[in-house]
């Protein structure tokens, strides 16, 4: 009898592990396409405008975030790793979509030459400087602003802001630019 006490308790542990892990899991997919947002709405010119086609695109890219980490999805008693594979290709294309509507791929294309090149890396060192230095006495450069906004999304648990001032901070640094309007493009 203490052995089936004993596996009973032990099942029930398993059990309410599993549980445990998918919701970490899923909770991180969360957090993630919330990060996600921010950072592509920090790639437009106004990151407060809802109407914008990367914006459209983040949200699109987001809801498959978070099914690509809904671990339960893949689970009928063991893992399915045709439904990952899927639901990976899935994401990665709403992403590279999102990157193509947000500019995010000039972005990265900038910020690899600025860290292959030292001169360039030389500069983001002088504008990180430059930055610091005036920004100073009433924090107002972009360095100053995206800390507070990261500092005070933490504390909120606001992963959408926290992404957003991660984004505007490496932005910045490298003097990206982003372009107004991104319409009727081709994606491959």
């Amino acid at each position: 009898m203490k052995f089936l006490n004993t596996l009973a308790v032990t099942a029930a542990t398993a059990m309410t592990a599993q549980a445990d892990i998918a919701q970490t899991f899923n909770n991180f997919g969360i957090h993630l396409a919330r990060i996600n947002e921010g950072m592509m709405r920090a790639m437009v010119a106004d990151p407060s405008a809802n109407n914008t086609d990367c914006v459209a695109q983040a949200t699109m890219a987001g809801v498959e975030i978070q099914n690509l980490f809904n671990v339960n999805q893949y689970f009928d008693g063991v893992f399915n790793v045709g439904n990952f594979i899927d639901q990976a290709q899935i994401s990665s294309i709403q992403v590279l979509s999102e990157f193509e509507k947000c500019g995010y791929n000039e972005f990265l294309i900038l910020f690899d030459g600025v860290m292959s090149q030292y001169p360039e890396l030389a500069g983001m060192g002088g504008n990180a400087i430059t930055q610091f230095a005036t920004g100073w006495k009433n924090k107002d450069t972009a360095m100053y602003k995206s800390y507070n906004m990261i500092s005070d999304s933490w504390e909120k648990k606001d992963w959408a802001s926290i992404g957003e001032g991660v984004q505007l901070f490496f932005s910045q640094l490298v003097k990206f630019e982003s372009p107004d309007v991104y319409q009727n493009l081709i994606t491959i």
